[in-house]
Formats: C-alpha cells, structure tokens, sequence
C-alpha cells in the first residue's frame, strides 16, 4: 500500500513538474548553451571568439594564447594532488566572470576549509584579470563558479 502511494505521488509531481518551464523558456536556455558551446570550441580550436557584446552591434574580438596554459579550468571543482598537480602558478583569466577561490584542508581548526584566495575575476570595473605566485599543495581545493574560464601557468 505505501509503495502504490508512494508511486501515485511520484507520478503526481513528476506530471506537475512537465508545467513550470514553458517552451519559449527552454528553446531560450537551449539557444543560450548552444552558444556557450560554440564560444567554448571556438576557444579551444582557433584561440578566437567572437563575444555576446556583438548582438549588440559592437563587434569585439578576443584572441587568448592558451598555448602556455598547464590546465584550463571553467566551473567545478578540482582538488590539487588529484586534478592539478602542486606546484606555483600564475592564474590568468580567460574568458567570462565568476569567483576563483582556494581552500585549504589541512587545518582541522577549518571544518569548510581556510579561505587561501577569492578572488572576482572577468572584464568588470572591480574585477581581476590574474593572480600571480599561488602555491598549490596537497589538501587544497580550486573552485570555480559561474561562466568563469581560467588558465594556470606553471613557474
């Protein structure tokens, strides 16, 4: 008997759930990563992109070297030791704006992590474009957060 109500209300909300998002909603989301992939196959191919300012009519174009890059890191992430090797680097911004943050694990004083940097990186009036001489060691994380794409240098 639970299982039968459980699967009605499953149903139930799942059905309801088909309502929220209307098709001009979706087909806009669809369109919006459809052109966030091109930008990023465009940057990971020919180094150009063409960028969202030109559907306002101001054609800007940014040509970035990743030639020099040990890793290019967009949203997630990435525990050094694991997914970047330790070592000094020099972040240098790519493309888009979001928070670059580092924390360290290995105080057990800081349960969520000692803050090491945060930093708002983009094209903004308050933002930065890179940070230079950070130590990566084992226990720390790098995380990325909204359409930031960061390139790390090795030293």
């Amino acid at each position: 008997m639970k299982k039968t109500i459980v699967c009605v209300l499953s149903a139930l909300i799942a059905l309801s759930l088909g309502g929220c998002v209307s098709d001009s909603d979706f087909n806009d989301l669809k369109n919006e990563v459809d052109e966030l992939k091109s930008e990023v196959a465009a940057l990971n191919s020919g180094n150009t992109v063409t960028t969202p300012a030109d559907e306002a009519g101001d054609k800007e174009e940014i040509v970035v070297d990743e030639s020099d890059a040990d890793y290019i890191l967009t949203a997630g992430t990435y525990e050094v030791t694991v997914e970047v090797e330790e070592g000094k680097y020099d972040v240098v911004y790519v493309s888009g704006d979001g928070i670059f943050e580092v924390q360290d694990f290995n105080d057990p004083f800081y349960t969520n992590g000692e803050q090491v940097v945060y930093e708002s990186m983009g094209d903004g009036e308050n933002d930065v474009t890179s940070y230079n001489n950070l130590v990566l060691s084992s226990g720390q994380t790098i995380s990325i957060e909204h359409t930031l794409k960061v390139k790390l240098v090795k030293k």
